[in-house]
């Protein structure tokens, strides 16, 4: 966005009184002297919510007054005033089961050996477009890199999917190299090191709980991190309270990232609910038995076996026709 539309495409945030904000990224939609204001009658005539995203038209205070104004709507989240009447509430769209798979597998990853966790992770969990995913880790296993990884081979093999991440209770060094990893939204560079209240993750627990494939219309993937087995007993709150709500799971494995074994996936434990809807049946049949292969092995031993496999051909395919032979 250039300047001026950044001062005119804003998200919508409204108080009680009735009347609202328009709040910006770059202050990351906290309060700001460069907020813009929206009377009353415009959140009613539009019914805005919190959280719109609104593009329109401003003007400068008045002497009395102290925010820009704005004078006129052109879209409210990418949809033109005039097509708002065949806008549906979100809640009423028809939820399916992810059906398009996104690949992970990254074909311009000139090393073949960075590549080997994403590979792992479309055979393990392959994900589709409109999943909750929930990489579940201990400290020190990989999960940021894993994130990383996904987020690029997103973007690079799905260049049609707008990618923001979102980076909660990191550490600043790790927000300055997610920057230059991916694009996200800027840090308030804050570091929370306090308890959580119960209360404070239902709306986490409800946003992770939005992603969804729509019936014909598009999709909404939520690929989310939990920390586990770090001593905090917030941590084990909060990853009960996500995990009911997820359906595809990466568990990683502190035993395979101590013995520097990556991917630390856990392959027995890790997986995707309805996974045949998004495999093709004669690549599933072989990721099946595979799996029946694998699964009375520890944890350790199917992953270092999985991996020098993969380590022996150059594409997913290559492997399973491999595998076939």
């Amino acid at each position: 966005l250039n300047e001026e539309n950044e001062r005119r495409r804003r998200y919508h945030y409204r108080k009680r009184d009735g009347f609202g904000f328009l709040r910006s990224a770059s202050a990351n939609y906290a309060p700001s002297a460069d907020d813009v204001y929206i009377s009353n009658g415009q959140v009613k005539k539009f019914n805005l919510c919190t959280g719109d995203m609104v593009c329109g038209e401003i003007g400068p205070p008045s002497d009395k007054e102290r925010y820009f104004t704005l004078t006129k709507v052109q879209s409210i989240n990418a949809t033109e005033v005039s097509e708002l009447r065949k806008y549906v509430n979100f809640d009423n769209l028809l939820p399916l089961y992810p059906e398009e798979r996104l690949i992970l597998e990254n074909n311009s990853c000139v090393d073949n050996k960075k590549d080997i966790s994403m590979r792992a992770a479309d055979i393990v969990a392959p994900l589709g477009k409109g999943q909750r995913a929930l990489i579940v880790a201990p400290p020190r296993t990989g999960k940021k890199i894993s994130l990383q990884q996904m987020a690029h081979s997103i973007a690079t093999n799905h260049p049609e999917i707008e990618l923001p991440v979102l980076l909660t209770d990191e550490r600043p060094e790790e927000v300055t190299d997610m920057i230059r990893s991916v694009k996200v939204i800027p840090s308030s560079g804050k570091v929370l090191t306090d308890g959580v209240d119960s209360n404070a993750l239902q709306r986490p627990k409800r946003f992770f709980g939005a992603a969804r494939n729509i019936g014909n219309g598009g999709s909404s993937t939520i690929i989310a991190t939990a920390l586990v087995e770090t001593g905090s007993k917030m941590d084990e709150v909060i990853f009960e309270e996500f995990k009911g709500t997820g359906n595809d799971e990466v568990i990683l494995d502190r035993k395979l990232a101590d013995k520097r074994i990556f991917p630390a996936i856990d392959i027995t434990k890790s997986g995707t609910r309805k996974e045949e809807l998004l495999i093709h049946k004669a690549i599933l049949n072989k990721i099946w038995v595979l799996r029946r292969i694998l699964n009375p092995m520890r944890s350790v031993e199917a992953m270092g076996f999985l991996r020098d496999k993969l380590l022996l051909t150059k594409s997913n395919a290559d492997f399973f026709n491999f595998v076939s032979n």
